[in-house]
């Protein structure tokens, strides 16, 4: 049975040596590994050009930078796998990985491994959406074995960056009846370092990008009758984390009066279902007085250095 292995790959010359070494020497061997290089910039191509070399089970497809999104749905389209997985190319994997799920395959099942322990290793579809959207479970589409039929014509959302793996897992979920979970370290997932630019432009496309991700999945759910009370809240409440996370990365009052004048934005903001915690910067935002939350914006910047010991004595 083909195994589909697909990886964007944007300016990961760092770690894609790691990534094709673990990928190359899988004790599974019946696995094609799709590299989409999506206009990387940085050696990336020639290291991927290197490894084609070695493995003939490697195909390398470069493009135009088009982002993670459309980077996947082209390995999509390329592979001939029955089964599917996405690895992303600064993480690694250990050899056993891919024999591990494919060993775990039964029926209309979608198969994961993560990396902590759960109390139970069988869910049904509701079961499952309940432990991955209230965060029980870590967010993306690693570690999963998807079947490419039930994949059909799910893609990935290529109009936002911003949660859309999750909101491709969440459609592919309900066409399972039940989820198994694989409780074994065998995925190695590397933190992302977001950029640290605060530009106006990227920090109002975060924060449209987490509002329009997570009203997809609500449109989803609620569809489907699948929308619980506390989904809907930890939803909402995780649309919220992000948004006020974003605005920290403020550094202007210019900035801040360009989100207020974002309908998108503002209009998504709930006042009577924000978290205690929140209400404050909230309802700040809701006055339009930017001065003041550019105040806000500065102490919570500083208490933050403090909590974090980043502060000279």
């Amino acid at each position: 049975m083909l195994i589909s292995i697909i990886v964007p790959i944007y300016n990961c010359e760092k770690y894609l040596p790691r990534l094709l070494n673990s990928l190359i020497n899988q004790t599974y061997k019946d696995i094609e590994i799709i590299l989409i290089n999506d206009g990387s910039t940085d050696d990336s191509l020639r290291i991927c050009k290197e490894f084609q070399k070695k493995d003939s089970r490697i195909i390398l497809y470069s493009k135009e930078n088009g982002g993670v999104s459309s980077a996947r749905n082209k390995g999509l389209d390329i592979s001939k796998g029955e089964y599917v997985t996405f690895i992303d190319a600064d993480d690694y994997v250990d050899e056993d990985f891919i024999r591990v799920l494919q060993s775990n395959i039964s029926g209309n099942c979608l198969v994961k491994v993560f990396n902590k322990k759960f109390c139970k290793e069988k869910f049904t579809k509701g079961e499952f959406l309940k432990v991955l959207l209230t965060w029980k479970l870590t967010g993306g589409c690693w570690g999963y074995l998807f079947n490419k039929k039930i994949i059909g014509n799910i893609k990935f959302d290529i109009n936002t960056s911003y949660m859309e793996d999750m909101v491709f897992v969440v459609e592919y979920l309900l066409n399972t009846q039940y989820v198994k979970l694989i409780n074994v370290d065998m995925y190695h997932y590397k933190a992302k370092k977001e950029s640290l630019t605060s530009s106006k432009n990227n920090i109002e496309n975060k924060m449209e990008g987490y509002i329009y991700s997570i009203e997809k999945i609500l449109n989803i759910l609620e569809k489907n009758k699948l929308a619980t009370s506390e989904i809907k809240e930890s939803l909402e409440n995780t649309k919220i984390d992000n948004i006020e996370a974003e605005f920290g990365m403020i550094e202007n009052k210019e900035q801040i009066e360009e989100i207020i004048k974002n309908k998108k934005i503002m209009q998504s903001i709930k006042i009577k279902n924000i978290p205690l915690k929140y209400k404050p910067f909230f309802y700040i935002l809701q006055t339009n007085n930017i001065n003041l939350m550019f105040k806000y914006i500065k102490t919570r910047k500083f208490v933050k250095r403090i909590v974090k010991g980043e502060l000279e004595e």
